[in-house]
């Protein structure tokens, strides 16, 4: 069985709990989650975010080493401190979960699974993405054990769905 945190703002049925969330923008209530893939999307977006689900560990990990004002200025850092955020990450158990977690929370900025995300820029986003979901996979037997692998999401999908989404706004 494996935990995951919900990763929109809504309240869980199963639970009727709201979530509260927490500085890296997942929240901290913790559900039981089995995978399945709705032949519907929601609203017609390709990776909705009401069927994925996040990881996490109760393992210490090199982002949960340090106070969170310290953290944040080496994970996000502007500066050349991220080479040493990236090296901190080659010896972290949850590395296969962190790239997942990038990829199905649309990560853009900071140091995730030892690689710095270059920004807005979306198309150097979609082959990092790729590469972040063949670690995930690649991972799987070790970090997950037996469990089955989550539904992975689109990864071109990711540059549609923003795009549609600012055509919209423009409309």
């Amino acid at each position: 069985m494996l935990l995951f945190p919900l990763i929109s703002g809504k309240t869980d049925k199963r639970t009727d709990e709201k979530p509260s969330k927490s500085r890296s923008g997942g929240c901290k209530v913790l559900i039981e989650a089995s995978f399945t893939k709705s032949t519907t999307p929601a609203a017609g977006i390709p990776d909705s975010p009401t069927i994925r689900r996040t990881f996490v560990s109760t393992q210490r990990t090199p982002c949960q080493a340090k106070p969170p004002a310290e953290s944040d200025a080496l994970w996000f850092a502007v500066d050349t401190k991220y080479r040493r955020a990236e090296k901190m990450c080659s010896s972290c158990p949850f590395i296969g979960r962190c790239a997942y977690n990038a990829v199905v929370s649309r990560a853009t900025h900071g140091v995730w699974a030892g690689q710095v995300l270059p920004g807005d820029k979306l198309t150097a986003l979609e082959p990092i993405y790729e590469r972040f979901l063949e670690i995930f996979k690649s991972r799987a037997a070790v970090e997950l054990g037996g469990a089955p692998l989550p539904p992975l999401p689109d990864v071109a999908s990711t540059r549609r769905s923003r795009r549609g989404a600012a055509a919209a706004a423009a409309a």
